[in-house]
């Protein structure tokens, strides 16, 4: 009995001995049971959640934006970052470079970034830092377009908000959308840029970062109806801007004009413009003694204004005469 009992022991002692030696994830890999779970141990032998483990971006340091401009007068001005304005706001200088680069804090990213320059158009991108735009030129930005590159693009959201000569600040743009103007001539005088983790809340209005002249174009082209007239129309015909016969009024006489932009709202669809030119046919007497016409091209003076009202689809003419000012009033049909 006594044996019989010290060979129990002896096999009990060997089989504690076996469990110290075993690495417990071999234990686990032999349960019998496909929902038994090992935790996950750190070094130091602390417990982790699964959510520790995950990567967020809310637990990643967001990367730091770094750009500087060059100003009309000014040159080059210091680096700002963050939101912070490069450029200026109150003196009507115009920008004509920018520079960007970022602080990437460990991220796979990068910035790219192109700007719309008077005389030249949209520039090719540039990136991390290599001037976009001119310098020494005299040539204004007119618009620029940034987005963020790299394996950890899709992790954040750059915005970009810029100052334009006429508007102020507009709106902010993001991820490679355009800020500034198209087709008004005017200049960017400063700008803001941010970034934030994916899906954040904008730092303001996002609705109008950028005003087009082609979609007030669109609005105001075509044919448009005077009422009071008694013939059928139409009685205005709108067409390009800054061409010759770019406007035809078709009242009692045909008056063919070269009409220009303004001004436009910055949702883009309501604005002014003036006829500022317009063909006069001045008749002659030719050999055979009929009458012919030669078209001179003549200004008015002061131009015709022409009000359009998106809101209430009308167009509003002011024609001044000496002291006395006429106004027509023009509408879609």
């Amino acid at each position: 009995m006594k044996n019989k009992f010290q060979f129990v022991f002896r096999l009990f002692l060997a089989f504690m001995l076996l469990l110290t030696t075993i690495p417990i994830g071999v234990i686990a890999e032999t349960q019998e049971y496909a929902d038994v779970q090992i935790p996950i141990v750190a070094e130091d032998n602390v417990q982790l959640s699964e959510e520790s483990v995950s990567v967020h971006t809310d637990t990643m340091t967001t990367p730091s934006c770094f750009y500087r401009t060059h100003v009309q007068n000014e040159g080059w001005q210091e680096w700002k970052s963050n939101g912070g304005m490069s450029g200026t706001s109150g003196k009507g200088l115009r920008l004509e470079g920018i520079e960007i680069k970022l602080d990437q804090q460990g991220c796979d990213l990068g910035v790219s970034y192109s700007t719309h320059v008077q005389n030249i158009g949209w520039q090719g991108s540039k990136i991390d830092g290599v001037t976009s735009g001119t310098s020494g030129q005299g040539l204004r930005l007119e618009a620029i377009r940034i987005n963020l590159t790299g394996s950890d693009a899709e992790l954040f959201d750059i915005y970009y908000q810029v100052h334009v000569q006429n508007y102020g600040w507009l709106d902010w743009a993001k991820n490679g959308a355009e800020a500034g103007t198209q087709g008004l001539g005017l200049h960017l005088e400063g700008i803001n840029i941010l970034i934030f983790p994916k899906g954040s809340v904008a730092p303001g209005a996002t609705m109008t970062p950028y005003v087009s002249v082609d979609a007030f174009l669109n609005n105001i082209k075509g044919d448009w109806y005077n009422r009071s007239l008694k013939f059928a129309g139409p009685h205005l015909k709108i067409r390009e801007p800054n061409v010759e016969s770019g406007l035809l009024w078709l009242g009692m006489k045909w008056h063919e004009y070269r009409y220009r932009i303004v001004s436009i709202s910055r949702d883009g669809k309501s604005g002014t413009i003036e006829a500022y030119k317009w063909n006069y046919y001045k008749p002659y007497a030719t050999s055979s003694g009929s009458t012919a016409f030669q078209k001179v091209e003549m200004d008015v003076n002061p131009p015709d204004q022409y009000v359009d009202n998106s809101n209430t689809n009308t167009l509003t003419e002011s024609e001044q005469t000496g002291s006395s000012v006429r106004v027509i009033n023009y509408t879609r049909n």
